[in-house]
């Protein structure tokens, strides 16, 4: 199915002038909140005066206000507004899944009122109004009609300290559940170069090279003497990008000291009050002597041949007033554009450029793995971090990959914080269980910049993670793609433990060293799913906490299967040997898994732009994103990949591609027949049991979905994109339907060859099938197993031995016959 992309729309704050249910939910939900959730408008006061201090486009409303401030951020406008004595306004669309009477609840500790109408000019209609301050719970009811949006308008008054909103919402055939993306769909963001085009921080200074000595600036292998936090103690040159891309518009310079600044390759103009100096800035003007900060604009105008970089130079600089002449300068600032060709800057103190917000605030989840680095990251110790006072987020350091060692943890959080959007971290392959830990409190509590607080704290320096936002925890990315060195580092890990004694790994005798490296993959996650329990508790894990286990598309060569039926064998003792005193089923250590969800056309390497659509998508998508969704369906999980949608390359063919080609390719990841291809994959992926899919990438020619910069947005993957989130999302067509007898033949899973066939030959063998139900109610389970009485398990759930009789939900489910004995297993029977 090709989704019909309809137009989007931007919702506007409106202001004012003044049964739960017992069956498990299966992959059924009531859809949800469209458009990249709900448009929250915060007032630094309790009576929505003046104008807004900020808006975000907040995923969920589900908040707890105890801690620190109500934006998370440092950045000026979310820092001005704290718990105490503020209000706020939301305004989202929804998309009910079924027809009938839906019930919205809200938990609340201040004055609320919710409001709902058809979306369009129809008039609101009260669900909830309770000008209270005491926690309490309201619930309204209103008949919906499945496939029609509705409009919510809430707002929310707190005058004391502490307060809470949540909104869920539920039906007679749905559980209630907080009201959530009706399509979720995540992002992975870029690194923190000089030049990524993603242009991910407002101030320049932020992403830009190490300084060099002036008389060889351009070498990026002469670095100028620096002060402890990275300032030039000399005259020196700040490299900010070094590749032929000038984003036209006014930039703000600012810094502490004074100097001449060369615009060595006079890209720009330089002003000060009006008064223009061009590609030199000389000494002392913008000075102002009582703040020792020198300040002006640095103008780039736009140009068709642009040169090979921009680099800024300080010359004869004084730190301070009685320092000598070439002592360098500290605190430099160069605050990026509002837009291209903006005449206006970033204001000083704004953390993330506004156009790259505003792509990511469609999204549901950010992923950070190319942010943190996470490619050949060999941090270890907590100490090896790097921290948000740093003079730059991208550091290039000897031992690690080509992104660098990565940029700070406190600032992801606080992109996250600012945009309203979930996280997905990926944590360095080596590191020890001390930084793993710290990362846990971080998120939870906040930091000072140096470490993290262990508490919750009145005034965090840097906020934790904001308390309507979730955290997706992924060890390190694809440790099973062998060209990555993380591969090579996990496997020798793994042997190493082995060698060791005493491992886990080989527990049932396995000499096969690429099962040893798949479990320890598992290990490991779990391990850090451990210590995240220990700072988050148990009511955190899985609701707000999210561990992951990702592997190679389809569970290729068992890269995700070796180490799922690992943990249940070992840590739960499914085979029925006590190897752990406490045993869980894989669901209490993950909550998904899954793989990446790539499309390419059928002949990326076409001669032309119309011969390569027109040889129509790759089948082969389908068919892996289904058998991830078995394995995950097998244990509980909720399938997630971690990165794709469709792109037009070649770099999965072994053919060598001319430049002429490349440059053909990247020309059709911009043509218009891009977008229904686009649009195809992300139908794809839910349709074959997905539930959260994330495209790969911000920017770029092949992968990206804006280019040639954040700025640039109308591109017809991003028309696509938006035209899902947009709207509700395909029902699952996979799975076996039921009630009914399911053949073996018929199965999804099962431990190996044999027990695929039925036979399962000792304890812990299973056989397992995905099952799509028609409806929520009572059903049971049986096989035709005779005497033997099997486990039973659901969604990785042990529920039962012989037969089981209980509630289910609509939707996809995974049945398992596990063994306790020999038993041939022919039939499923599943009957309602």
């Amino acid at each position: 199915m090709v989704r019909r992309l309809a137009l989007r729309t931007l919702a506007a704050c409106l202001l004012p002038a003044c049964a739960l249910s017992a069956f498990p939910p299966g992959r059924a939900s009531a859809q949800g909140v469209v458009d990249g959730g709900f448009v929250g408008s915060y007032y630094a006061n309790p009576s929505f005066s003046t104008t807004p201090a900020f808006q975000r486009r907040d995923n969920r409303i589900d908040f707890t206000w105890t801690g620190s401030g109500v934006g998370g951020s440092s950045s000026p406008e979310f820092a001005g507004v704290g718990r105490q004595a503020f209000s706020a306004g939301w305004t989202g669309r929804i998309l009910p899944a079924t027809s009938e009477t839906y019930s919205f609840a809200l938990t609340t500790a201040g004055a609320v009122a919710l409001y709902i109408r058809p979306a369009g000019n129809h008039p609101w209609t009260t669900l909830i109004a309770d000008f209270g301050s005491s926690p309490r719970a309201r619930q309204g009811t209103v008949a919906l009609e499945a496939g029609r949006s509705y409009e919510l308008l809430l707002y929310y008054w707190q005058y004391g300290p502490q307060g809470q909103l949540s909104l869920d919402w539920g039906s007679p055939t749905i559980p209630m559940a907080t009201l959530d993306a009706a399509t979720p769909l995540g992002v992975n963001i870029a690194y923190t170069s000089p030049n990524d085009p993603s242009l991910i921080f407002a101030d320049a200074v932020m992403q830009a090279a190490a300084f060099q000595v002036n008389s060889n600036y351009a070498s990026f292998n002469a670095p100028a003497p620096v002060d402890a936090q990275g300032w030039p103690t000399t005259d020196a040159t700040l490299p900010l990008w070094s590749v032929p891309r000038e984003p036209e518009g006014t930039y703000l310079l600012s810094f502490t000291g004074q100097a001449q600044v060369v615009d060595w390759l006079g890209i720009g103009s330089f002003s000060v009050g009006g008064v223009a100096y061009g590609a030199t800035l000389p000494a002392g003007a913008g000075y102002d002597p009582a703040s020792n900060t020198t300040t002006a604009e640095w103008v780039v105008p736009a140009t068709a041949s642009p040169t090979s970089g921009a680099f800024l130079g300080f010359v004869a600089s004084q730190r301070t007033p009685d320092a000598a002449v070439g002592s360098g300068v500290t605190n430099v600032h160069l605050m990026r554009p509002l837009a291209r060709g903006s005449a206006s800057s970033h204001p000083l103190g704004e953390l993330f450029t506004a156009d790259f917000k505003k792509l990511v605030s469609n999204f549901t989840v950010i992923r950070y793995m190319d942010y943190l680095a996470t490619y050949a990251n060999n941090q270890r110790h907590w100490s090896d971090r790097v921290k948000p006072t740093d003079r730059t987020q991208y550091q290039a350091q000897a031992g690690y990959g080509w992104q660098g060692k990565g940029a700070a943890w406190e600032y992801a959080v606080e992109l996250a914080n600012e945009t309203g959007k979930d996280m997905w971290i990926n944590l360095p392959l080596q590191v020890d269980d001390d930084y793993v830990t710290k990362v846990a409190e971080l998120l939870a509590f906040g930091s000072d910049g140096t470490n993290p607080y262990t508490a919750p704290q009145a005034n965090p320096v840097y906020p934790p993670l904001d308390p309507n936002l979730k955290v997706y925890v992924e060890y390190s990315n694809e440790l099973w793609n062998t060209a990555f060195p993380m591969y090579h580092q996990n496997c020798v890990l793994a042997q190493q433990e082995v060698a060791a004694g005493g491992s886990p790994l080989n527990f049932d005798g396995s000499t096969s060293t690429a099962v040893w490296a798949h479990r320890r993959v598992a290990e490991r996650t779990r391990e850090i799913s451990d210590l995240f329990r220990a700072v988050w508790g148990d009511a955190g894990m899985m609701s707000r906490v999210r561990p992951v286990l990702e592997w190679q598309y389809g569970d290729a060569h068992g890269t995700g299967s070796d180490g799922l039926k690992f943990l249940e064998t070992y840590y739960g003792n499914a085979d029925g040997q006590a190897h752990v005193a406490n045993p869980q089923p894989v669901s209490h250590y993950l909550w998904g898994g899954g793989g990446a969800w790539y499309a390419l056309p059928v002949n990326p390497e076409a001669s032309t732009i119309a011969a390569i659509y027109a040889s129509g998508l790759d089948p082969s998508l389908p068919g892996t994103t289904a058998a991830d969704a078995a394995w995950t369906l097998a244990y509980g999980l909720q399938e997630l990949g971690y990165e794709g949608g469709f792109y037009v390359g070649a770099n999965n063919v072994s053919v060598t591609n001319s430049a002429a080609q490349t440059d053909l390719q990247n020309a059709a990841n911009l043509d218009p027949a891009a977008s229904a291809f686009e649009a195809e994959t992300i139908d794809l992926f839910f349709e074959k049991g997905g539930n959260l899919p994330l495209v790969f990438t911000t920017s770029g020619e092949q992968y990206g979905i804006v280019y040639p910069t954040i700025h640039d947005q109308d591109t017809p993957k991003m028309r696509a994109i938006l035209a899902a989130i947009d709207g509700g999302r395909p029902a699952a067509t996979i799975g076996t339907p039921a009630p009914g007898t399911l053949p073996v033949s018929s199965a999804a899973v099962a431990t190996g060859a044999t027990q695929m066939q039925g036979a399962l030959t000792k304890p812990g063998d299973f056989v397992g099938w995905s099952v799509n139900l028609p409806s929520a109610g009572t059903y049971s389970v049986t096989t035709d197993a005779g005497t033997a009485t099997p486990q039973i398990l659901i969604d990785g759930v042990p529920v039962g031995t012989g037969s089981w009789t209980g509630p289910l939900g609509q939707g996809l489910h995974g049945i398992r016959i596990r063994a306790t004995g020999p038993v041939a297993i022919n039939n499923l029977i599943v009957t309602q």
